[in-house]
C-alpha cells in the first residue's frame, strides 16, 4: 500500500536525478562547444541551451512535487502506524482486564459453592421440619378422633 507506494515515489525521484545530472552533463558540453562556436552556430546553441535548461528546471520542479508527495505519504505511513500501535495497546489492556475478571470469577468459585452447599442444607432443614410439622399435626389429629 502506502510502503510501496513510497518506495515508488523514491525510485521515481532516483531515476528523474540520474535525468537531471545527465541532463547538467549535456548542458556543460553545451556551453562548452557554445564557447568555440561561430556566432551564427551560437544563436542555435543558445536556443537549445534554454530547452534543455528549461528541461532541467522542470525535472527540478518535478523532483520537488515528488518529494513533497513522499513527504505526505511516509506522513500517512506514520499517522497509520500510530493507529496500529494504539489498537495493540488497547487491546492488551482490555485482555488484562478479562484476565483479572476471570481470576475474580476463580476466587469466587468456592466462596458460590459453599453457599450454595449451605442454601441446600438450609432447604434440608426446612424439608425436614415440615414433615415433623405435619407428622405432628397428623398426629394430633388421630388423637382428637
Amino acid at each position: 500500500g502506502l510502503v510501496a507506494m513510497v518506495s515508488e515515489v523514491d525510485l521515481s525521484r532516483q531515476e528523474m536525478g540520474e535525468e537531471l545530472n545527465g541532463k547538467r552533463t549535456r548542458l556543460t558540453h553545451l556551453r562548452r562547444l557554445r564557447e568555440e562556436a561561430s556566432d551564427q552556430n551560437q544563436r542555435e546553441w543558445q536556443s537549445e541551451e534554454m530547452a534543455v535548461a528549461a528541461q532541467v528546471q522542470a525535472l527540478r520542479q518535478a523532483a520537488l512535487t515528488l518529494d513533497a508527495e513522499r513527504d505526505d505519504l511516509q506522513s500517512s505511513v506514520d499517522d497509520l502506524a500510530q493507529e496500529i500501535d494504539d489498537v495493540e495497546r488497547r487491546i492488551q489492556s482490555q485482555e488484562q482486564a478479562l484476565l483479572e475478571a476471570r481470576s475474580i470469577v476463580d476466587e469466587l468459585r468456592p466462596s458460590v459453592a459453599d453457599q450454595m452447599c449451605e442454601v441446600e442444607s438450609i432447604i434440608q432443614v426446612r424439608e425436614t421440619r415440615r414433615h415433623r410439622a405435619q407428622a405432628a399435626q397428623a398426629a394430633a389429629a388421630d388423637l382428637k378422633n
